[in-house]
Order: structure tokens, then C-alpha cells, then sequence
């Protein structure tokens, strides 16, 4: 039995990504552990039963007319767009319709298993025997449709096999037979959002303030680039609050760019004992040039700030740059 790759939620309970879920995927991929097969698409097996077709109001159809259905499957990424991977074959055959100059009403139009994005709607001809492509309903609820597309428009055949479902083969020298998986529809549109909900579209980066468990990566939660410190007194240059207990590292880097200026850089955080400064220079001599530091490590309580902040004895001479990640 093939194992699944399910999408990950952000709810308690279902399908929470944690790291020993992928290093599991990982040991697979490199070789370390045998996996099995994992099925990116799982192939649809069931065909379509039959939709219902009624004659309805005036529209461009005369004939006798009958219909097939199939099943997509694929990609809806977080703009809506589909990105098509297969289509089953085609379902049962509808009972044929008569029309005089009219549209056809469908209803009990077949929902997909999981995994289905969309269902094709395949009609003959006027009296033909050949199934051509309709139209297209792009998603897995729609039951009803008015059809009125013309036999002219008709171009495209049903297929004759079906490619839905794909599958990698693990075994202990890895990942095998891998095909190449082309989706249709262009390049999925991603957009990456620092701690983002859940429902919001695109890839999320991981929480800064992690549990047990999760999250897998690292993520950066505050970030400064190329701040010009303007005053000779301390300026915060990037600052997060964290809204749970966690690990958290600081890095900072600087350069002064015309004449030499004494610089002073300090981490403040509170820790589970109280307020605390870490000072990483302290009115340190710095000539024209540029300075990198070493990161803190640190654990932080939840509700108060963690600040980078960075003072010049002569303004204008020094440009910052450093964030915070939790890790």
C-alpha cells in the first residue's frame, strides 16, 4: 500500500507537519530508510456515473444529444489557479436528449473522490456517436449546468486512457523511476508571507516561537538592511516580539563608510529570570570598513521585545544591518 503525501494544516489534529514527518521523506529520498511508494497524485480508478440532461429554454441546439463526464485532478495553488495533472476515462453514458433550437439544463452532475479539482463535460454532435469536450467546471461541487456550447466549438475527443495518479518508488538506494511531472496551467504562483495564518495564499514560513516538535526550519522573524544610524544615541534597528516562550539568534553587521567612529552594539531580551543585555561591542574604535559579529542564542519569554540596537559616536557614519530568528 502506497503511502500518501497529505497537505499539512496549522489546526491541532490534522495533518500538523512535524520535523520527523519529513526527515522521513528525506531518509527515503537519500536512501536510509525504505519508504515505499509515495503517491504525489493518487490515481482515480472510479469513472463518473451518468449527469441527467433536459431540453431547456431557446438556445443554438437541435439534435439528439448525449453526454460523458470525467474526472481532473492536480494543483489549485493559492490564487485559485488549477494546474492540471490528469483526467480519468469517461464515465457512464447519459440518456440521449432531443432539442429543437434550445440549450441543454444538466443536473446530477458526478462528484469526484479525493483529490479531484475539476470534471470535464464530454457531448456528441448532433446525432453523432463522438464524444467532443463541452466545457470545463472547475472545481468538485457543481451539480448543474446550462449547456449552449455550439457543435462547431466542439474540437477536442475524449481520452482513451487515464492518467491521473503518479508514483515514486523508494527502496534502500533511494528514490527511483521518478517520471517528470508536468503541470499544465504554468508556474504555480507563490508568495512568501512571514507568519502568516494558516488561510492566507502562498507559503507560509514556519512560527517564530516554536513547540515541541515543530517547527521543522528556522524562520526569520525581524530583519534590518542597511539602516543608517542618523544620532550618536542608541538606535533600535530590528525588534520582535514573540508570542510564546522560545529559542531565539541575533545577527548583526555594520559598516562605516567615511571616517572612524566609536560603535556600540547590545541584544536586550527577557529570559525566564528577568530583563537581559547582551553587549556585543561596547564604544569600540571602528576605522572605515566593514564588521561582522558573532550571533546570541538566547531564550525568550513571551510578550516582551527583543531589540538590536546600535549606537555611533559620530552620526551618519555607519549603516546597519541584522535580524532576529527564531530557531
Amino acid at each position: 500500500m502506497p503511502n500518501i503525501l497529505y497537505p499539512v494544516s496549522n489546526t491541532p489534529g490534522s495533518n500538523t507537519a512535524y520535523a520527523q514527518d519529513f526527515n522521513q521523506v528525506e531518509n527515503g529520498i537519500n536512501g536510509t530508510a525504505d519508504v515505499g511508494d509515495i503517491t504525489a497524485f493518487p490515481q482515480i480508478t472510479s469513472l463518473p456515473g451518468a449527469l441527467t440532461s433536459t431540453a431547456g429554454a431557446s438556445g443554438v441546439l437541435t439534435g439528439a444529444y448525449s453526454y460523458q463526464v470525467t474526472f481532473v485532478t492536480g494543483l489549485v495553488d493559492g490564487t485559485g489557479a488549477l494546474h492540471v495533472k490528469g483526467e480519468t476515462l469517461p464515465g457512464t453514458i447519459s440518456t440521449t436528449v432531443n432539442t429543437t433550437a434550445q440549450n441543454i439544463n444538466l443536473t446530477n452532475i458526478p462528484i469526484g473522490p479525493t483529490g479531484t479539482i475539476a470534471r470535464k463535460i464530454y457531448r456528441t454532435k448532433a446525432g453523432g456517436s463522438v464524444y467532443y469536450l463541452a466545457f470545463q467546471i472547475s472545481d468538485n461541487t457543481t451539480t448543474s449546468w446550462t449547456d449552449s456550447t455550439t457543435d462547431t466549438s466542439l474540437v477536442t475527443v475524449v481520452p482513451t486512457s487515464n492518467t491521473t495518479g503518479s508514483q515514486f518508488v523508494g527502496n534502500a538506494s533511494g528514490l527511483t523511476n521518478i517520471p517528470a511531472e508536468n503541470l499544465t496551467g504554468g508556474p504555480i504562483s507563490t508568495t512568501i508571507l512571514s507568519n502568516a495564518t494558516p488561510t492566507t495564499p502562498g507559503i507560509v514560513e514556519v512560527p517564530a516561537s516554536p513547540t515541541s516538535g515543530a517547527p521543522i526550519a528556522s524562520s526569520r522573524v525581524a530583519t534590518a538592511s542597511e539602516t543608517l544610524i542618523t544620532g550618536t544615541t542608541a538606535q533600535t534597528i530590528a525588534t520582535y516580539t514573540p508570542t510564546a516562550q522560545g529559542n531565539f539568534e541575533t545577527r548583526c553587521s555594520f559598516r562605516v563608510i567615511t571616517g572612524a567612529t566609536n560603535v556600540t552594539v547590545t541584544v536586550t531580551y527577557t529570559s525566564a529570570t528577568g530583563t537581559q543585555t547582551l553587549t556585543a561591542l561596547n564604544a569600540q574604535p571602528c576605522a572605515v570598513g566593514d564588521y561582522i559579529l558573532d550571533p546570541f542564542t538566547f531564550n525568550s519569554v513571551s510578550g516582551s521585545a527583543i531589540s538590536i540596537q546600535i549606537t555611533a559616536s559620530v552620526a551618519n557614519q555607519v549603516y546597519a544591518s541584522g535580524g532576529i530568528t527564531g530557531v
